[in-house]
């Protein structure tokens, strides 16, 4: 679960400055996809079960540039679940509720933490970027799974959000103690989920854009909670997602026309990081630095390409005397 206090790092020197309440305002969770608007300089984020382990509460927290708290709203979802990420565009954020539960009661009568319910459906709640926990509107949809979203925005009355997810997750068991399995679609896809705030349905749109398994969706962080034409992954051709050996570029712009890029199926890819080329300003004028594990030779390498053209494949390699650890998430800093 996450359930702790955001860490502060001091990103010249990596020194561990200590947690950070702001200013003793917060005392819950705060999860681990906070999102960053570069036109505002505000960073928003949020905490799941945030008034202790197994509520269905959510707390949603506004901070501005200087890192001053600006919102602090409680409210609940229809139950409570893993809420690993969440979408955030220019005037709305957006909570998903999976089914993936957790019921401390089920704990103390010898069950699973957390279970895998289907049949609960997912559920979408929206507040306004300045909106109050009264403002929240909900949504539904078939039931999904997500890890990690690529980008969401703003278009009109309606909400996208472009996501790695899937039908199904073997995250835990369902509540008879069989894991779910391929023929219930537990390979994430890149797809996009669609709300419209005019509809009073309450109905999501999701549009699937291709069937190769991927995950760790990034883009270039400067188009963030707007629009945006370059998103990247990790992925498989093979419809598996055990072992990503693709680095992949989605044009959003071209029918999210897939390019892939792979140094050999023998190799595990971790997320790829976006870094601007000095002076560049337009979106995806950088390159992506990728770290992969070589399992032939039991060591990983650094792998640096550009990110308008990953198929011609890196621009840059480091070849480390050592294996990296897998590791989920990175960030570029520029230097100075």
């Amino acid at each position: 679960m996450e359930g702790a206090l955001p860490t502060e790092i001091e990103h010249r020197t990596l020194e561990t400055l200590g947690t950070r309440n702001f200013d003793g305002q917060i005392d819950g969770p705060v999860t681990a996809h906070p999102k960053f608007d570069a036109a505002t300089g505000e960073m928003v984020f949020f905490g799941y079960q945030a008034t202790g382990p197994g509520s269905k509460t959510l707390r949603y927290n506004v901070a501005d540039k200087n890192g001053k708290l600006l919102r602090n709203e409680f409210f609940d979802a229809p139950f409570a679940a893993m809420v690993h990420d969440f979408f955030v565009t220019d005037t709305h954020a957006i909570f998903p509720i999976f089914p993936l539960t957790t019921d401390i009661g089920r704990v103390m009568s010898g069950g699973p933490m957390m279970a895998w319910e289907p049949d609960k459906g997912s559920h979408f709640g929206v507040i306004p970027r300045n909106g109050t926990a009264q403002d929240v509107k909900w949504f539904s949809m078939e039931p999904r799974f997500m890890f990690h979203m690529m980008n969401a925005w703003s278009d009109g009355t309606r909400l996208h959000a472009d996501v790695t997810a899937s039908n199904a997750t073997q995250f835990a068991p369902k509540l008879d103690g069989r894991m779910a399995d391929a023929a219930d679609g537990i390979a994430p896809t890149f797809r996009r989920w669609t709300l419209d705030l005019a509809d009073n349905t309450g109905t999501i749109k999701e549009t699937l854009f291709d069937d190769w398994a991927c995950e760790f969706p990034r883009t270039d962080d400067r188009v963030g909670t707007k629009p945006y034409r370059h998103g990247y992954a990790v992925g498989s051709d093979g419809g598996e997602f055990v072992n990503f050996s693709h680095l992949l570029h989605y044009d959003t712009q071209q029918g999210n026309a897939r390019r892939a890029w792979t140094p050999g199926k023998h190799y595990m890819l971790g997320e790829a990081v976006f870094a601007p080329r000095v002076g560049g300003t337009q979106e995806g004028d950088g390159y992506l630095i990728v770290l992969g594990f070589n399992q032939d030779s039991g060591k990983s390498e650094l792998f640096i390409l550009d990110a308008a053209d990953i198929e011609a494949g890196p621009v840059a390699k480091a070849l480390l005397p050592l294996r990296i650890p897998a590791g989920f998430h990175g960030s570029w800093v520029a230097g100075g």
